[in-house]
């Protein structure tokens, strides 16, 4: 994604950290006031093959105006941390968003681009806080806008207690939760070098309090389970999970495809929980 840069008679000079090779660039230009929303102005594609220490002339001609102002509207779901939210655009051939706008507060604005273009319009929110000196919460939210106004809705804090550690089981309750992804540390080691293990679990709720044990397992596949004295539970209750491929929710070190983003719908509450010696 771009940096912000002020032109100034018409001209401007940036340094971005686009991934080398051929690729499409979109950049996109705004009014640079103080309003909530920065007035999109107009947008243009290059085709660039980018490489290290390179410079690259963008000229003046075949911009175009955005299709539209979309608005974008935060509501805080009752977290203390508002999430910052932007609005980018990716289509196949790129290796990088490009960014539209933002939200300054709880509304803001982005330019879309015409429907012809084709790509995806990809909102993103992410937000956190401290709930105390060993726990914190997290909260993502991902959405293809379509091109249109986006109203965010950040999902509410994780109740108090609803994830706690006791023994080697923990117990997780977060409100409508779909799905639970749980990565922990301090509960497994190698059995024979009695080095630590992540853990990894991904499992689906019934109603109310989950408990998660790790299977006692260990003279299978090597591994012993110990109740810990010191541990780290980071714990991810997926709220709504509509995403058309795995393949965006998997660290592969590239950007999704284009398909892959397409009707994106993903809204995420992370909490993580530690106790040290």
């Amino acid at each position: 994604m771009a940096p912000d840069v002020t032109v100034q008679s018409g001209q401007a000079t940036l340094r971005t950290g686009f991934p080398p090779g051929v690729q499409d660039i979109v950049l996109a230009v705004k009014r640079n006031d103080d309003a909530p929303c920065q007035q999109p102005i107009g947008w243009k594609r290059v085709r660039l093959d980018v490489q290290n220490n390179g410079d690259y002339t963008i000229d003046e001609n075949d911009w175009q105006p955005f299709a539209a102002t979309r608005s974008i509207n935060v509501v805080r779901g009752g977290s203390p941390a508002l999430a910052p939210a932007y609005v980018a655009y990716f289509k196949d051939g790129m290796k990088n968003l490009a960014y539209l706008g933002h939200a300054s507060g709880t509304t803001g604005c982005y330019g879309a681009l015409p429907s012809g273009e084709g790509g995806v319009h990809l909102g993103f929110a992410v937000s956190s806080f401290d709930v105390s000196e060993s726990s914190s919460q997290r909260f993502i939210v991902l959405k293809d806008t379509g091109g249109d106004d986006w109203t965010v809705d950040v999902p509410a804090p994780w109740p108090d207690g609803a994830l706690t550690v006791s023994g080697t089981t923990v117990s997780l309750s977060y409100p409508n939760a779909l799905s639970y992804v749980l990565q922990a540390s301090g509960f497994l080691k190698d059995a024979q070098t009695q080095q630590p293990l992540l853990l990894y679990a991904t499992f689906f709720p019934g109603s109310g309090t989950t408990h998660y044990t790790p299977p006692d397992a260990g003279s299978v596949l090597g591994y012993t389970l110990t109740a810990a004295d010191a541990y780290i539970v980071t714990a991810a209750a997926v709220v709504r999970g509509n995403a058309p491929s795995s393949e965006v929710l998997l660290d592969t070190g590239r950007m999704p495809s284009e398909s892959a983003l397409r009707g994106i719908d993903i809204a995420v509450a992370v909490a993580d929980v530690g106790q040290r010696d």
